[in-house]
Parts: structure tokens; C-alpha cells; sequence
């Protein structure tokens, strides 16, 4: 009995065996066609699915799902998404919700003009800021389907959770790319936290540090005023600092620890400091007590307080009674030998690297009480005396930079006003001369200066530059200022500009007109400022027809020949490796930060280097 029932088991082990070795054999033939026809539909793109398709045949949707995974095979083609979005709509009820969950997190649809394939999280109908790659305006092709897109993840325009969500997504080291989208997130998310009641503490930041990693904000520190003096004289190694195109305005909205409340500097050998004979002090603390070189000392604390935008401008009663501490104070000494001290923890983070031993030997000391200020006098001769003091006095009344004030020591008594005026410090009025002018039509010698060409794919805009602006095509120039400095990484694109004082407008870049005798590289406005303005208030000769053609044909020669040889990332130096297989060239330091073409998107193989002749 035992044997026929082993028998019988045997036989439906059998059967049982082979009907699910059918099974898989049909499921391996099923996968293996499909894959046969994801290769197929990849060779014939950007009209893969539905080249053979008919209204009673669609294709099915798990091949679409399929195909879309390849994305990163794709050519870029907006074509192809359009046709993809299409398919979509047509089937978009028959859809379940998980299938429309793996929609949203597959890049699929072409972006920044045709360079990039982008999921629609990262897609927004509106973008007033260029926050390529990391996110994108929708083109208008796509607005018929604009509602099946918002469906899957489509934004109507950035918010504060956007912003984050989009920060939060970016991973791995930044490409400058991607680094210039992000300062563009914090520079929005300021904004939008100085006008709502969010707290910054209470949100998940993240900043790009010196790496180009994106760490906490309380895990950075950032280089202030104070502290720069501290950089060279420290081991750096137990401290992180964030990216110094992360502005001062951002680190103090974010609360990122400035450098000099982090490192300590004290005091050693103190029992060996000799204090010289004070015959030079003597004739420092008159002049420090002295009310006319109180008064021309205020003049340009708030001179410069206007132009570096300090909060901390003190009234004349408060600055002559920091500057009567100070005379009371101050000592001379021969040597001055400090160290510096990590806190909250007192680690000795003094370079031993340099030439002055463990210690470091310093030429001034002020400490955190401001109770102790010395000088000494055994330094270079190359730093005069004065300078040293006009130091401390700055370090006291809180300017951010020096105050020079160091002539004022030398010259007669009662004559400090005087020389103030002499010395023609730059004054607020002065520097905002120019600003009546904003949103005016543009004077006739400066038509002249409107630089007309084309700009490259790349372009910087520094702080406080004047340009010529436009409302829309053929209407008249006017002037603008920039009011932050901008890098533009597309053809078109819209960004910030003041067209009248104290009004900002965002226009399309072009709208936007250099002026002639611009250098691009100083990374300073203040030289074309001036020319501006001053072309502004003094009337010249015109020009003839021929002297502008031969300005114009020289001009548009070397603007093409740096172009050309010029990275277009940096825009500092030369090109000398090609990417492949785009052929797009750029400078060896760029290159090493890309795995993909900044200019294009395209997956990098392999880098070639270039060789002038």
C-alpha cells in the first residue's frame, strides 16, 4: 500500500516538475522578447513605442515603464517626450497609482533646451531664477498636459518645501553647475525667511562647504573680517568651511559660526614681554584724545560704514569714548607671542609649520574683552607704527575692514579735518552719484558703449556693474545696475536687475546689454562704475561712422579669440582637454569635477587633452 502511494507521489512530483519548468521557460521566452523589444524600440527612438502602433493595438504600458528606466540611453529630444506625454494622456485613466508613482521619479521629460532629461518633481511652470540642473521651467510644448503633469509632480512655482526637497535630492560632490543652482536655492530661501515667520533653525539647510559638499550649517564655519587674519597661522583640519561663494548675508541668516568666535586667540610667554620706552605713545595718546582727530576719525567710520554696509556704526559720543579706552590702554612691547584655541574644547590649533617655533609671533593683540591691546615695536620696519594703531582703533570701533587713519597720527595738530578732505575717501554720495540715472533713457555718448554681441553660453555679471536694460524688443535702453552678482549658465534666462533705486526686476538675459571697456575677469565693478558714471556727467565728441565700425570690429576680434580659447565654466583659463563623446572642450581643473558635459549633459567616457600649436 506504502508503495503505491510513493508510486503516485512520484508520478505528480513528475507532472509538478514539469509544469513549472514550462513555466519557466515561457516566463524566461517572455522576458527575453520583451527585452528583444526594449532593444528594438531603443534602436528606432525618439518614435520607439509607437512607430507600429494603431488604436485598437496600443502598446501596453509596462513596456513603456521599461523603456523610460533606459531613459539615460536616450538622446535628449523633446520630440520623444512630447510623444511619450501623449501616449500618456491617452491611457491615464487605466493607470493605478503605483504606476504613476514610478512615473514621477523617472527623468523622462527634455529640459534647458534639449540638454537634459529631468524627472517632473524637478519642474516648475514658473522659474524666475536659472536653477539648472537641479530644476527647470517647463518649456511651453508641454502645457497641454500641463495638468497630468502637475499630477505627477509638477510644481506651479518655487516655495520654501520645493527648495528644500530640491537641496535635499542633490547628492555626491557639486559640479560648478550644480553649485551655482544651489547658491541660488539659499539666496531664495533667504529671501523667503526674511519675509515669514519660519526660523531658519528649524529647517533641515544644507550648505555646499569648501568641497563642495552639501553638510549642515552648524558644522561650517565661515571666514569674516576678524577671523581672515586667523588663516594663515592655524591648522585648518579640525575645522569645515563653507563655500566662499556663500555670501556674509547667508551665513548670518543661517547662523553659520563666524571663524573668530570659533578660534580663540591668547596670549603666550607672558612673563616675557618687555615693554619699551614709551616716548612714540606719548604723542599716539594725544592724538587720540585729541577732539579734531576724534571728529575726522568719526567722518570716516561713517564713510566707510555707508560702503561696507556695517550695522555697527557707533554715535560720537560712543566713538570718543572708545577712543579714550584705547589711549588709556595701549602699551608697547618688543614681542608678541600668541596662540590660537579651538572652542568650545581649547585645542591648540597653532600652525608649528612656520618660521616662529611653536608659538606665533604676532604684530598686534587685542583680546575679547578689549581690556588688553598691545603693539610691538620689534617688527619689520616695512609696517610704520601708525598703522599698527589705526589697527587696534579699527578692531575697537568695529569696522569690518581697516580704517585708514594711520596719516592722521602724522600730521599737525588741529589739522585732521582738513586732511580728511585732502585725502578724498570714498563717501556715500560719491559712490551713489550715479544713481539717479537708473531707469532714465540711456545719454547719447553712452549708445555708443552698448555692446550688441552675442554674449557666451557662460557669462558673469559682478556686483554693482551698470548695464543698459530694455522692456521688451525694440524698445529703449535704459540704465540698470546689478544688484548681486550673477553667473548666467543658459542663453536665456531671467535674473535680477535694479532699474530704478531701490526697485529690483527680473528681466530675460536678452534684455540685458554690457558696456564697452568692461573687464569681465577683475571680479570688481568699481572701475566701470566710474567710467559709467562718469560718461554719465561729461559730454565729449561723438564719434564718427567709421571710428565706431573699426571699435566694433576690434572689439568683436577679441571678444571671439577669448571665447574661443577660454574656458566657458570659468572663464579664467585656457581649454585644454576635449570631453567625449560631445567634443565639448573645457579647462583640465573643470573637467576633473563633471562626470557629465556641463554644456550639453552627456555622459562622459573619456577626456582627451588638447594641444596648441
Amino acid at each position: 500500500m506504502g508503495c503505491i502511494c510513493s508510486k503516485g507521489n512520484e508520478e505528480n512530483d513528475v507532472k509538478s516538475n514539469t509544469f513549472f519548468s514550462g513555466l519557466e521557460s515561457a516566463e524566461s521566452w517572455i522576458y527575453e522578447l520583451q527585452e528583444k523589444q526594449i532593444l528594438l524600440l531603443l534602436k528606432d527612438w525618439p518614435l520607439p513605442i509607437f512607430s507600429k502602433q494603431t488604436p485598437d493595438n496600443p502598446p501596453p504600458f509596462t513596456i513603456l515603464l521599461k523603456h523610460l528606466i533606459q531613459a539615460n540611453k536616450w538622446p535628449t529630444d523633446e520630440e520623444a517626450s512630447f510623444e511619450v506625454l501623449k501616449y500618456i494622456d491617452k491611457i491615464w485613466e487605466t493607470l493605478y497609482p503605483s504606476d504613476i508613482l514610478e512615473l514621477q521619479h523617472l527623468p523622462f521629460i527634455a529640459a534647458d533646451n534639449g540638454t537634459r532629461l529631468a524627472t517632473p518633481a524637478s519642474l516648475f511652470t514658473h522659474l524666475s531664477i536659472n536653477l539648472s540642473p537641479l530644476a527647470s521651467k517647463l518649456s511651453p510644448r508641454y502645457l497641454p498636459y500641463v495638468k497630468i503633469l502637475k499630477e505627477l509632480g509638477v510644481e506651479d512655482m518655487l516655495s520654501i518645501s520645493c527648495a528644500m526637497k530640491i537641496l535635499h535630492n542633490s547628492f555626491g560632490r557639486l559640479n560648478p553647475k550644480q553649485l551655482h543652482a544651489v547658491i541660488e536655492l539659499l539666496r531664495f530661501l533667504c529671501d523667503k525667511l526674511q519675509t515669514s515667520n519660519i526660523p531658519s533653525w528649524e529647517l533641515e539647510l544644507v550648505v555646499p562647504d569648501d568641497s563642495c559638499m552639501l553638510v549642515p550649517p552648524n558644522t561650517c564655519v565661515y571666514i569674516d573680517p576678524y577671523g581672515s587674519r586667523y588663516v594663515d597661522f592655524i591648522d585648518s583640519s579640525n575645522l569645515r568651511f563653507v563655500h566662499h561663494d556663500v555670501s556674509e548675508r547667508l551665513c548670518l541668516a543661517f547662523r553659520i559660526r563666524k571663524l573668530s568666535n570659533v578660534v580663540m586667540e591668547e596670549l603666550d610667554y607672558v612673563e616675557h614681554l618687555e615693554t619699551p620706552e614709551e616716548g612714540s605713545l606719548v604723542a599716539i595718546r594725544q592724538k587720540l584724545l585729541s577732539r579734531q582727530f576724534q571728529v575726522a576719525v568719526s567722518t570716516v567710520v561713517n564713510n566707510f560704514s555707508r560702503i561696507t554696509s556695517s550695522s555697527t556704526n557707533p554715535d560720537f559720543p560712543t566713538l570718543q569714548t572708545s577712543l579714550v579706552f584705547v589711549a588709556k590702554t595701549l602699551k608697547f612691547v618688543q614681542r608678541i607671542y600668541t596662540r590660537f584655541w579651538l572652542l568650545p574644547n581649547f585645542v591648540d590649533i597653532t600652525n608649528v609649520s612656520n618660521n616662529f617655533g611653536s608659538s606665533q609671533r604676532a604684530f598686534y593683540y587685542v583680546d575679547r574683552s578689549r581690556t588688553c591691546m598691545l603693539i610691538a615695536q620689534g617688527g619689520p620696519n616695512y609696517i610704520p607704527v601708525v598703522d599698527l594703531v589705526a589697527l587696534v582703533v579699527s578692531h575697537v570701533l568695529g569696522s569690518p575692514v581697516p580704517l585708514p587713519i594711520g596719516s592722521l597720527f602724522l600730521c599737525p595738530q588741529d589739522s585732521e579735518s582738513a586732511l580728511v578732505n585732502i585725502l578724498r575717501l570714498p563717501s556715500h554720495e560719491r559712490v551713489m552719484r550715479g544713481t539717479g540715472l537708473l531707469g532714465k533713457h540711456l545719454l547719447s555718448r553712452d549708445e555708443m558703449k552698448v555692446l550688441h554681441t552675442v554674449t557666451p553660453l557662460v557669462t558673469l555679471f559682478a556686483k554693482g556693474e551698470i548695464v543698459a536694460w530694455r522692456k521688451r524688443k525694440g524698445g529703449k535702453l535704459r540704465y540698470g545696475r546689478i544688484p548681486e552678482g550673477v553667473r548666467l549658465g543658459q542663453a536665456f534666462c531671467r535674473f535680477n536687475i535694479e532699474t530704478s533705486p531701490g526697485m529690483i526686476t527680473t528681466i530675460i538675459s536678452s534684455h540685458v546689454f554690457r558696456f564697452r571697456g568692461f573687464d569681465r575677469h577683475q571680479g570688481s565693478s568699481t572701475v566701470k562704475t566710474d567710467n559709467i558714471i562718469s560718461s554719465m556727467q561729461v559730454q565729449g565728441a561723438n564719434q564718427t561712422k567709421q571710428e565706431k565700425s573699426e571699435s566694433a570690429t576690434i572689439e568683436a576680434k577679441t571678444t571671439s579669440s577669448q571665447t574661443t580659447l577660454q574656458c566657458r565654466i570659468c572663464l579664467t583659463r585656457e581649454i585644454d582637454t576635449t570631453l567625449l563623446p560631445c567634443g565639448h572642450v573645457l579647462c583640465c581643473t573643470c573637467t576633473s569635477h563633471v562626470t557629465r558635459c556641463p554644456i550639453c549633459g552627456v555622459q562622459l567616457s573619456k577626456t582627451m587633452k588638447l594641444y596648441w600649436p
